[in-house]
């Protein structure tokens, strides 16, 4: 009989002890129990499948392999294997593999592996968690791998609370998972999703004949460091705003294009970018695949290349989608067209170049002429009087005047005797009645509520407001920030500027908040 068939059968016998003792015990009177323990439970035990692992890492054929290789192959022998062992230490391994751990450490990892296969997830050590990432990335475990991409997805989702700082790893580890096993592109983050909405608008700007005016608009708008479509401007004339940017983008395309080596497009944003990638990096991984010629797309100017075993990421940088040249057009556009068409709120004059401002004001005197031509004349309406009618026509006028004469007598009479009557009652408005009046009127009709109606008052009045914020307890920041929000929907953007310890009110607003402020 072999070693392995008589400790099965010690196991067993101790199990009947065992229960025979829960029997003898169930009378709820307590006494001493001998402390019994299976053989797979004691601290010296090396389960069989452990020691097939072991060896198999001391032959020659896995000793000559790569880390990744041999884990991969212990990882498929051990596939299936779960444990019984409670490991109360803390394993601390930069890269853990069952190859770093001793017996005890990787039986205690087996037996926490069981329980998260069957849904419960529990703290244990950091290590133990990394190694059963890898394991799914690996593909051990699973099935397919939607299966190992959902398996790994939902460990993040619960393990990051123990341990946040797994999350960096995890996050860029499940996009390579789609991107390596051929995923669909919907699996990717909301920050790839995010980032390949950029790619697309990029795209519409690189080819933007092939495109209609509105998705121009709405690149340009979404790549731009200035968001002129929520400007107070842009939302009072979004027509004129849409049409005005288009008709400058194609013209400074137009210019760039005969005068400049570069495009508007290639100034804009950067060329293409060629960078090698490291799959899973930081991560115990075995290149199965062995990709000889693969190609995984995520939008036309972004996409991985695995050449040989070797990864390319080839994309287009542009300093995460938001241009400042871009957002610097926008703005001087936006001012510009604030002057010619008298909007009440100007904006500062942003420093540009003189092509771009001839281009600019070229564009936008051409959309007010052409504007102006397409207003339809007003319809006039001709009137034919009949001159055999107008005797009958003054004979009635005439009656009616009588009578509205003698009602207005009888009105005027009403009114005498209800302001006599008002007067013996109530007595003469006086000054001070007619100032509570005035004040009434002057109600805070903002959406502010009265300490920071107050604070905006002092601020646009040059008045001192310290007092005030210490006796009702307010910090100047956290009222700042608070009326900037409550005012956004009203400005389309902050009125105070609080970056230092002092704030400052906007001087494009000061005016406009006066009216609605009165001193």
């Amino acid at each position: 009989m072999k070693g392995g068939s008589i400790l099965l059968d010690a196991d067993k016998l101790i199990n009947i002890v065992l229960n025979n003792l829960k029997q003898k015990n169930s009378t709820s009177v307590y006494s001493d129990e001998p402390i019994l323990k299976k053989a797979s439970q004691l601290s010296g035990y090396v389960p069989e499948k452990i020691a097939e692992m072991r060896k198999m890492a001391k032959e020659w054929d896995y000793y000559m392999q790569s880390d990744g290789a041999l884990f991969y192959s212990q990882a498929k022998l051990m596939e299936d294997y779960e444990d019984d062992f409670e490991y109360k230490g803390e394993v601390q391994r930069y890269y853990p593999t069952y190859q770093s751990m001793n017996d005890e450490q990787i039986r205690g990892y087996f037996t926490w592996r069981k329980k998260v296969r069957n849904g419960n997830i529990e703290k244990t050590s950091t290590s133990f968690a990394y190694m059963y990432v890898y394991e799914l990335i690996n593909m051990i475990g699973v099935k397919s791998a939607e299966e190992g991409f959902y398996k790994l997805k939902n460990f993040r989702n619960a393990y990051i609370g123990f341990e946040p700082r797994m999350d960096f790893y995890l996050k860029a580890w499940l996009n390579d998972y789609v991107v390596y096993y051929n995923l669909d592109k919907s699996l990717l983050s909301e920050a790839f999703c995010d980032s390949v909405k950029m790619d697309d608008a990029v795209v519409v700007l690189s080819d933007y004949a092939s495109h209609s005016d509105e998705e121009i608009f709405d690149a340009i708008n979404s790549l731009s460091s200035y968001n002129i479509k929520d400007s107070v401007f842009g939302r009072q004339y979004p027509v004129d705003t849409a049409d005005i940017v288009c008709g400058i983008y194609k013209k400074l395309c137009e210019y760039y294009s005969k005068h400049r080596k570069k495009s508007l497009y290639e100034n804009l944003f950067r060329s293409h970018m060629y960078n090698k990638y490291y799959i899973f990096s930081n991560a115990v991984f075995y290149d199965t695949h062995k990709y000889s010629n693969y190609v995984y797309n995520i939008s036309p100017i972004y996409r991985y290349i695995c050449k040989n075993g070797t990864w390319i990421c080839e994309k287009y940088y542009s300093n995460g989608g938001k241009s400042k040249k871009l957002g610097s057009l926008l703005r001087a556009t936006d001012g510009i067209m604030r002057q010619k068409y008298e909007f009440k709120r100007q904006l500062k004059e942003e420093k540009t170049t003189v092509l771009v401002l001839n281009i600019i004001e070229k564009e936008i005197d051409r959309y007010l002429k052409e504007k102006k031509k397409n207003i339809k004349p007003e319809i006039k309406i001709e009137i034919e009087i009949d001159i055999s009618k107008l005797h009958g026509i003054r004979q009635s006028a005439d009656i009616i005047r009588d009578k509205l004469i003698v009602d207005e007598e009888a009105e005027d009479i009403d009114i005498v005797s209800f302001e006599e009557q008002s007067a013996d009652n109530t007595g003469m408005d006086t000054d001070e009645n007619i100032q509570e009046n005035t004040d009434e009127n002057n109600e805070n009709t903002t959406p502010l509520d009265d300490n920071e109606y107050k604070i905006l008052h002092c601020l646009l009045y040059g008045e001192e407001y310290s007092t005030f914020l210490k006796k009702n307890g307010l910090m100047l920041s956290v009222v700042a920030d608070s009326i900037n929000e409550k005012l956004f929907d009203m400005f389309g953007d902050t009125v105070i500027d609080f970056d230092g310890d002092v704030p400052m009110l906007i001087d494009d607003y000061t005016d406009e908040l006066k009216g609605i402020i009165v001193k």
